[in-house]
């Protein structure tokens, strides 16, 4: 009935829109029909909700729509994630000065604009706006700022590492006599241990005890990485038993019945993924072993509420197959896995037949390949991927080929940790571990991309500088990868056109005794002459070739368009040359 409404709706308007403003009970009506298509949640709701807007909203010559109606359609377009358009909606009713906003409806829509999206970037500017307006609410006393915006707008700047920016928020929130909730310390305690500065984590953490709040699982989490990057494993164990200890401590915050729901329960879920943070961090053998025997040690006197599974002794088994290159004792721990009769996982056979491939223990590799499948057990990519592995260190080729094909028969496609260890084949080298550095490369550029000021980027560049000398200064194997410092060095040249700051990156980088690729190269030749300073690019080249490393034809044609545009009509003319005598060298290699 309501979609039959809403036509006969849009064709009286369309006849009759000048006589139907004039209609007492007509704004009444319409605001009526939003609150119904938004609650029966009908088939193109949206699309009508946004047909009645545009001819009787903001911009049109009959604006007979309520506050209320308006924050409605605000609150289902943010459903929608039409950001966007809520954001325009609220900036005309805040010219109304009449006009007094939820600060319910001013949290959800900031809420919603700090969430991460696709397009980050257009993201960052509506969240700039929303905070603008906000601002501009507090000063003109039309809202009462909750804890729960604080708690965005602070979250929005950490994100982006603006620690300034967001101190200032929770200043604010203190000055306000404002009480900060669970969710304001564990945003304030991510932040700062993404930036590296445990310092100030640990002051916020002192902070909340103050405040008598009562801890749940995600505080619990981030509190134990900070004492864990402190190395301070010690610390981090006794975090972890604040979750047996019972608490009077009062939760003070609004949702108090939601953060005591949250609280962390100790159960074997938690106890595993305690652990599996310790082990990552630790460089110690003899201390993992120690906590394995500690906490099995607790099963069997009972201490503990609930009994081992497949995942913890899987976790202990990957850090010394893996991480430590100790296959006897992952054995071990295997052989007391199934006599308890824990049933192995496909992870934790994987994880075996891997640690025995970067051993070159392929017959072993191969006994647990098949005490798998008597276990009916099907291997995985990952399975024969290891496998794989294994053959290779051993250079048999033939079996290379018999269990690549088995896993294309049986319609499994390689991923590319199969490819890569394929590679080695041609190249002749032996597997080694995949190093920590390359997956922290990783988790840099993910921080790049969301940046908005250069700024930003050299707060996250000294965060970087400083989480590779505390890996020195602990005899950690840690060595920064390459592909970090290139993040970087792209960032800098070609989303801020800052070519100072990207060779300040590759001084700290040659100080580090990082060997610059070949890409790097490429990055900076590109970058000088894009950004008309390609005499600069002579002293990279002189750099490049003391390394042994050749330009390539990429490289020549960036030069010769660099040096085209300030009219170096000899340059062009050398570097021309030298571009065919590397055509032709690579024509006859």
């Amino acid at each position: 009935q309501i979609e039959i409404t809403i036509k006969n709706l849009q064709r009286l308007i369309e006849d009759k829109k000048v006589e139907l403003k004039d209609i007492e009970t007509f704004p009444e009506i319409t605001n009526l029909l939003i609150k119904q298509l938004i609650e029966l949640e009908i088939n193109n709701g949206m699309k009508s909700i946004m047909w009645i807007y545009d001819r009787f909203g903001d911009d049109s010559d009959y604006n007979v729509l309520t506050h209320e109606s308006k924050g409605l359609i605000i609150r289902e377009l943010l459903k929608y994630k039409l950001r966007e358009k809520a954001v325009m909606i609220m900036q005309k009713m805040l010219i109304d000065d009449n006009y007094i906003p939820e600060s319910s409806l001013i949290h959800e829509l900031i809420d919603n604009l700090g969430r991460r999206s696709n397009n980050g970037y257009s993201n960052m500017n509506m969240m700039d706006k929303a905070e603008y307006y906000f601002n501009l609410m507090i000063e003109e006393n039309k809202i009462t700022p909750t804890i729960e915006i604080f708690t965005t707008l602070i979250n929005h700047h950490l994100r982006l590492l603006n620690i300034e920016r967001s101190e200032q928020f929770f200043n604010e929130v203190i000055e306000s006599n404002i009480q900060p909730d669970i969710a304001t310390f564990s945003t304030l305690l991510k932040g700062y241990l993404n930036a590296g500065d445990t310092v100030r984590a640990l002051q916020i953490h002192d902070m909340m005890r103050k405040y008598e709040i009562i801890p749940n699982r995600t505080y619990i989490t981030h509190l134990m990485k900070v004492y864990i990057q402190n190395k301070d494993f010690e610390q981090a164990e006794k975090v972890y038993t604040m979750i047996e200890q019972p608490t009077t401590s009062r939760a003070t915050s609004s949702s108090s019945q939601q953060v005591n729901s949250d609280l962390i329960k100790s159960n074997i879920k938690s106890l595993t993924f305690h652990l599996k943070t310790l082990l990552q961090e630790t460089r110690d053998k003899n201390y993992a072993y120690e906590l394995y025997k500690k906490y099995l040690e607790k099963f069997d006197n009972y201490e503990l509420k609930f009994t081992p599974d497949t995942y913890f002794f899987t976790i202990f088994i990957s850090s010394f197959a893996q991480q430590f290159l100790d296959v006897s004792l992952a054995v071990e721990l295997f052989e007391e896995m199934k006599r308890r009769d824990i049933k192995p996982s496909i992870v934790t056979y994987t994880i075996l037949i891997d640690g025995f491939a970067l051993k070159g223990q392929v017959d072993e590799a191969v006994e647990y390949f098949e005490r798998m499948k008597q276990d009916s057990i099907n291997p995985n990519i990952y399975t024969y991927t290891s496998l794989i592995k294994a053959w290779i260190q051993v250079r048999r080729i033939d079996k290379v080929k018999e269990v690549y094909n088995e896993m294309i028969s049986k319609n499994i496609k390689p991923v590319s940790a199969t490819l890569r260890a394929l590679q080695k084949i041609r190249r002749g080298d032996l597997i080694d571990q995949t190093p920590k550095s390359q997956k922290e490369a990783h988790y840099w550029g993910g921080k790049l991309w969301v940046s908005k000021d250069v700024e930003t980027i050299d707060r996250l560049f000294q965060s970087f500088l400083l989480s590779v000398s505390n890996s020195f200064s602990n005899n950690d194997d840690y060595k920064p990868n390459v592909k970090t410092f290139r993040y970087f060095i792209n960032c800098y040249l070609f989303k801020y056109e800052n070519l100072t700051k990207a060779l300040q990156v590759f001084q700290e980088m040659v100080k580090l005794n990082i060997k610059p690729d070949y890409l790097i190269y490429c990055c900076f030749i590109k970058g000088c002459c894009m950004l008309g300073q390609v005499e600069k690019s002579d002293s990279i080249l002189e750099i490049m070739k003391s390394q042994n490393i050749s330009p390539n034809d990429y490289i020549y044609i960036n030069l010769i368009k660099g040096w085209k545009k300030i009219r170096r009509k000899d340059k062009c003319e050398e570097l021309h040359k030298a571009l065919m005598k590397f055509k032709r060298e690579k024509e006859k290699y």
